[in-house]
């Protein structure tokens, strides 16, 4: 369990990063829900994405640049994060309920949702509950259970979940920022430049909102309900042996995580693993080229 909760501690900080150049400045700015919403470009399908634990949309400016031309993006920012206040538990019930109702608000056509660990792990949640409104679901890096923990039962998932949340809820701002640069981001980017930029834009997050997020992510296991989409879902999956030949999962090569990946979403037969290689967990920033690739992709196989 030690070995799983250092590697947990890691996976929550699904954090975002904004390089010092400008970013796109969005068309409109909104609050749905509990959620924060910056609107670009126009054209179908749309695109909604939603960044990772901590992260505020920039993590998607690199994705908004490429396809904000000739496609509406909706960029999600969740509540706690990036400066913007949080609200009461449960907050992911709340985030998916927040972006179908964007969806219905704005006359969203079948948009794609595209998702980052985190916000994977929402998009996969909303495509079981609502697969009739979407285009499609591009997750990267989110599961439909915290990988590790698929074998617990879901009293020992919402025990380790609790530790884990328990370690960030009462963290300093000065203290969640340390412990981003010195553990977190190393295993999560593969430029330390990057990394550092990672750690303190994160930190603008309200550690107790991430805590909150972290402990009903670990705590759930949606997997029987991936039985119920029927739009188009493809999952990008990373693999670095550095970070992923460690235990507890100890993968050895990327053939074995895209094999362990695809037993997650065995539920949903038309599920596909897509992994690209020389980055960790943020392709967009370790192989934006790559990323960009596979989402072009499969915006022309599911038009």
């Amino acid at each position: 369990m030690k070995h799983l909760c250092a590697l947990a501690f890691c996976a929550i900080f699904a954090i975002g990063f904004a390089t010092p150049a400008g970013a796109a400045t969005p068309t409109a700015s909104y609050d749905v829900g509990t959620i924060h919403v910056d609107q670009f470009g126009s054209g179908k399908p749309a695109l909604v994405l939603i960044p990772g634990l901590s992260s505020g949309a920039w993590v998607w400016d690199g994705v908004i640049a490429k396809f904000s031309s000739t496609h509406t993006i909706y960029a999600i920012t969740l509540a706690g994060f990036d400066g913007r206040p949080t609200a009461s538990a449960p907050l992911m019930p709340k985030a998916a309920d927040d972006i179908v109702r964007l969806i219905a608000d704005k006359h969203v056509d079948k948009p794609v949702i595209i998702g980052h660990s985190l916000g994977g792990t929402l998009a996969i949640e909303i495509a079981e509950r609502h697969s009739d409104l979407l285009c499609g679901v591009i997750a990267v890096e989110g599961l439909p259970v915290f990988p590790g923990f698929e074998t617990m039962t879901p009293a020992q998932r919402s025990a380790a979940a609790a530790q884990m949340a328990g370690q960030i809820s009462n963290a300093t701002h000065d203290q969640f920022l340390s412990a981003m640069k010195a553990y977190v981001m190393p295993g999560m980017v593969t430029d330390k430049a990057t990394a550092d930029w990672v750690a303190v834009l994160s930190a603008k997050s309200d550690p107790s909102a991430a805590a909150q997020y972290l402990l009903e992510d670990a705590s759930s296991d949606t997997r029987p309900e991936l039985s119920k989409i029927s739009a188009p879902v493809l999952e990008i999956a990373p693999f670095d042996a550095t970070v992923d030949g460690r235990p507890p999962i100890s993968l050895a090569n990327a053939a074995a995580k895209q094999t362990y990946y695809a037993a997650l979403l065995k539920n949903d037969p038309t599920a596909k693993v897509e992994m690209i290689g020389g980055y960790r967990h943020f392709v967009m920033y370790d192989q934006p080229e790559k990323l960009d690739a596979a989402i072009s992709a499969f915006l022309q196989t599911h038009p």
